[in-house]
């Protein structure tokens, strides 16, 4: 297959990951509104609040919540739909939540776009693309692959889902940043152009 799928960016997020629990009141409304860290005007439409996931949803789609078996994951989720952009709201939110919680510690932070492509039959799709066609899997109908390369700047974390007419792809650039300052954690969530570069560059013409 040499065919070109455009792709649909469906969500754009960052995903930080402590050692310990995240204090669920950091991503209160009235909290993430007072420090600054989600703009005034934005209109909470409520979320959940029971463990092990505590969330704050908005009424433009945009959520963070806190999960994980012990509360350790807070993640900022932003609903896209469309094309990549030169900016992005999650990043700036998820830097301004992460210069008012410098006093916790983090130890992965991941970087991650959503993506849909049509194709006819996701099947093929995958094994022909993904597989290499060889007359091995000629007989294989897979529905999902998972793959990961190491880079200079982060581990690519890759997992592509056929669906009806369509592959999922979700992209993680993961950083593991042990005993990290706060300043080299906020380099690494800067650097989400440099993900969207190889993305746009070494990713999506493969597709």
């Amino acid at each position: 297959m040499t065919e070109h799928h455009p792709a649909n960016v469906t969500e754009v997020s960052v995903v930080l990951v402590s050692p310990n629990p995240i204090d669920p009141q950091s991503i209160r409304p009235e909290a993430l509104s007072n420090a600054g860290i989600v703009p005034a005007n934005w209109g909470a439409t409520g979320g959940i609040s029971t463990p092990p996931v505590v969330q704050t949803l908005y009424q433009n789609g945009f959520v963070i919540q806190i999960e994980g078996s012990q509360g350790n994951r807070c993640s900022f989720q932003e609903i896209i739909g469309g094309a990549l952009r030169d900016t992005y709201e999650v990043h700036a939110i998820a830097r301004r939540y992460l210069d008012a919680t410098k006093l916790v510690a983090y130890e992965a932070l991941g970087v991650n776009w959503s993506l849909e492509v049509a194709v006819e039959n996701p099947s093929i799709w995958i094994r022909e693309k993904l597989l290499g066609n060889a007359p091995y899997f000629s007989d294989f109908h897979p529905t999902s692959v998972e793959v990961a390369k190491e880079l200079e700047f982060a581990i690519c974390n890759l997992n592509f889902n056929g669906e009806n007419g369509h592959i999922v792809m979700a992209c993680n650039y993961h950083f593991q940043l042990e005993h990290s300052s706060p300043d080299v954690i906020i380099s690494a969530l800067d650097s989400w152009r440099q993900c969207q570069e190889h993305l746009t560059s070494e990713l999506l013409p493969q597709l």
